[in-house]
């Protein structure tokens, strides 16, 4: 027999109020055209209302009155209107006594529950066998608990073939399966196993409690033009929004496009794999505000995260693995305590994360690069790619491993990043450099010496010598100057532009002699350098390129800095052989382990600056060492 739940008022005559004060209990809650005072009820113990004077609310509903037209509606005006909920909220809660059997309006043999009912797809035919298309049973399925009011759809453990897109609007219907598999693979190109939108006939905005969950989705290949979930909703006023939750979708060409009027979902433990993309949001048609994701995890696929529209996405405890490409696209999308993984890129253009305007946002978190031989550095020139202008990405506590490029730059593009500090204590085969452009490069143009003055924070240091300025040294017997050092802009030998830095030593070999380059730093931070170097003759010895966090306590008259306390980080040592007569580069980054260094490689709370040290002393008189395009950036 066909049942259907509907709450009867009792109209026992003896307990009747006065007909002036009263008036019986509607099982749909009635709501006053727009502008018309009506009554606040209360319910007495017979379940008869007493009137107090009230304003009630419009709302665009049915119900036993005739509806009235609200005109335009925005989220903005409903969410103003919130609050006067309180005022009508209390009539949901009325026990409405006994229910009493009545026929059904829905299909013939099924039962369901006035606006929150629980039906199978059994009950409307569905098989499960993976044989016979249950697309048809689920659907109709659907369609009764949406004309009922709303309510939940339950799937079994089993595998429904589906030829077709099953809809199911978010305002009305939930679909809850216990491992249940949705069998799409003979489903027509271009479908969608499930399409979520919102109908005319449905209340606006009346998302939130509403969910898929426990469900595989299961297509017939990356390379099908299939989507798993896609949520589209074309009636102005209303929205797609519902909560995914413990979902499997695989071999499908996208794994859950957020489209038109999608905002405000959460999405938790879905698995994405085997897919061309994962996450796909492709429309800004008042769509796209905070949709987040919690342990969600996105793998074996070729394009993790796909952001067209500009949508605002967080992503918190969540998992990428060896996915070809991380993200492409733009809006605002900042990752939590989430882990990036993948094998080693293979193409100059193989960018990890491209960023065409917007920001990307990674804090704490791992970014890992696996495989071997990664001394040799990835082939891809950037791991970020950020294009615009005004487009940034910021990592904060994100710890690194194999990120060094072919460039040995961490970004390229004309938009800008900025870390701030590595997290972990394993960062390895980190770049060299941030970005390679003025704009990051602490040292700017000073490092170019294209100025006619060296305006670079260095300075030249030799044992027994008189200081003449920070960047020239003599030694003196008596009123006699028998030999100089200095550091000075040279236009003989550049490497690029027209000019570099010349420094050279005046006095002979084992005499200490030093050119030293500093930056501030600010504790916690890490340090990369690179610079160029070339010889003009045989200097007679090693010399060394060594990195100290050091406190710089003050300064002599000639802007030197006396230095307090020091660490030292790591050094290279160079054996030349004969006269150099190419460039050559040298690269420091202190996030790299150095095994000859005790320090973690970032600048401890006492330090003020991190400095470059150019150790001479076994250079012969007169040798000249010339540098040029120096860059710094800070970690």
């Amino acid at each position: 027999m066909v049942r259907r739940l509907v709450p009867e008022p009792e109209t026992r005559a003896d307990d009747r109020p006065p007909a002036t004060a009263g008036r019986e209990m509607k099982a749909r809650l009635l709501i006053a055209p727009r502008g018309r005072r009506w009554s606040r009820y209360e319910a007495s113990s017979t379940r008869h209302l007493a009137a107090e004077e009230h304003q009630c609310i419009p709302v665009n509903s049915r119900s036993t009155i005739k509806e009235q037209p609200m005109g335009e509606t925005t989220r903005r005006r409903f969410l103003d209107h919130a609050r006067y909920s309180l005022a009508v909220a209390p009539l949901l809660a009325l026990d409405f006594g006994p229910a009493q059997a009545q026929p059904a309006t829905g299909e013939p043999g099924h039962s369901m529950v006035a606006g929150g009912g629980r039906i199978t797809a059994e009950e409307f035919g569905a098989v499960g066998d993976a044989v016979r298309d249950d697309r048809p049973a689920i659907q109709a399925a659907i369609d009764a608990l949406e004309a009922a009011g709303g309510g939940i759809l339950l799937l079994a453990n089993k595998r429904y073939r589906i030829d077709g897109a099953i809809e199911v609007d978010p305002t009305r219907v939930s679909i809850s399966g216990a491992r249940s598999i949705l069998d799409c693979r003979h489903a027509p190109a271009g479908s969608a196993a499930i399409v979520v939108r919102s109908k005319q006939q449905g209340a606006q905005y009346e998302q939130g409690t509403q969910f898929i969950e426990g469900i595989m989705i299961e297509g017939g290949g990356a390379r099908t033009d299939l989507t798993g979930i896609s949520l589209q909703t074309s009636v102005p006023n209303f929205s797609s929004r519902l909560v995914l939750r413990n979902l499997v979708i695989k071999d499908v060409a996208v794994g859950v496009d957020f489209g038109a009027r999608t905002y405000l979902c959460q999405c938790y433990s879905l698995q994405i794999y085997s897919v061309r993309t994962g996450i796909v949001f492709t429309s800004n048609e008042d769509a796209g505000e905070n949709i987040s994701f919690y342990g969600c995890s996105i793998f074996n696929s070729d394009l993790a995260l796909e952001n067209r529209s500009g949508a605002y996405a967080n992503f918190i405890g969540c998992s990428f693995d060896y996915c070809r490409q991380w993200f492409l696209g733009t809006g605002l999308n900042q990752f939590s305590s989430c882990w990036f993984e993948k094998h080693r890129p293979e193409g100059a253009e193989d960018y990890p994360f491209d960023l065409i305007t917007g920001e990307i946002a990674i804090f704490g978190g791992g970014i890992q690069i696996s495989g071997i031989n990664f001394a040799e550095g990835n082939r891809n020139r950037y791991m970020f790619m950020i294009r615009d202008r005004l487009a940034r990405v910021i990592l904060n506590g994100t710890s690194a491993w194999n990120w060094r490029t072919a460039t040995d730059e961490l970004a390229g593009g004309a938009g800008s990043i900025t870390v701030r500090g590595l997290g972990g204590g394993g960062n390895k085969f980190v770049p060299v450099a941030l970005k390679d452009d003025r704009r990051h490069n602490v040292f700017g143009p000073a490092g170019e010496f294209e100025q006619s003055a060296i305006r670079l924070p260095c300075w030249i240091e030799a044992d027994g010598a008189t200081r003449v300025s920070a960047h020239e040294l003599a030694w003196r017997n008596g009123s006699a100057t028998y030999a100089k050092s200095s550091a000075s802009i040279a236009t003989d030998i550049v490497r690029s532009g027209k000019s570099s830095l010349r420094i050279r030593k005046g006095i002979g070999p084992g005499t200490p002699f030093s050119f030293n380059i500093a930056s501030p730093i600010a504790p916690g931070e890490g340090f990369g350098l690179r610079l160029w170097y070339r010889l003009g003759v045989k200097p007679g010895g090693p010399f060394w390129f060594q990195i100290f966090f050091s406190q710089f306590v003050s300064t002599d008259e000639f802007g030197v800095p006396r230095i307090g306390s020091e660490q030292f980080w790591g050094e290279i040592e160079v054996q030349p052989k004969d006269a150099n007569t190419e460039w050559r580069r040298i690269s420091f980054n202190s996030h790299n382990i150095d095994e000859t260094s005790d320090a973690l490689g970032i600048a401890p709370a006492w330090a003020t600056h991190v400095r470059l040290h150019i150790g001479m002393a076994s250079f012969a008189g007169e040798t000249d060492l010339w540098i040029d395009d120096i860059g710094g950036w800070r970690f």
